[in-house]
């Protein structure tokens, strides 16, 4: 009769500890761990954000020196081209861009792919 109060204990052991929450396993050295590492994704993430919204700054401000401040000096002083002494040229162009508006952004992606596909 021992046995089967032996047996029993044993699996109900078994049990308990099959049923024991992961975060009881892990302990408190576990935790400071997962969180530290939530802490530097978290902050990561917070990196990159930053450096894609100074990024998106820099690309405003190259795009107005190229296509307004420098064209408007070229313009002022009569020039269409500029040779810096170690042989490079900047040369004033005219260029165009345009986007489509939002509603119609897939129409024209889908468009592109189909004369992708069909040359």
């Amino acid at each position: 009769m021992e046995e089967k109060f032996n047996l029993l204990d044993t699996l109900e052991k078994e049990f308990e500890d099959s049923v024991t929450s992961g975060v009881e396993r892990v302990g408190q050295k576990g935790l400071a761990s997962v969180s530290e590492t939530a802490k530097q994704i978290r902050l990561a993430a917070q990196a990159i954000e930053a450096a894609q919204i100074d990024l998106k700054e820099k690309e405003a401000e190259h795009r107005r020196l190229t296509d307004e401040v420098m064209p408007a000096l070229f313009a002022e002083l009569g020039m269409s081209e500029f040779t810096l002494d170690d042989g490079s040229k900047i040369t004033v162009k005219q260029t165009y861009s345009a986007s489509p508006l939002k509603e119609n952004r897939e129409k024209v992606t889908i468009g592109c792919e189909r004369i992708v596909m069909a040359t």
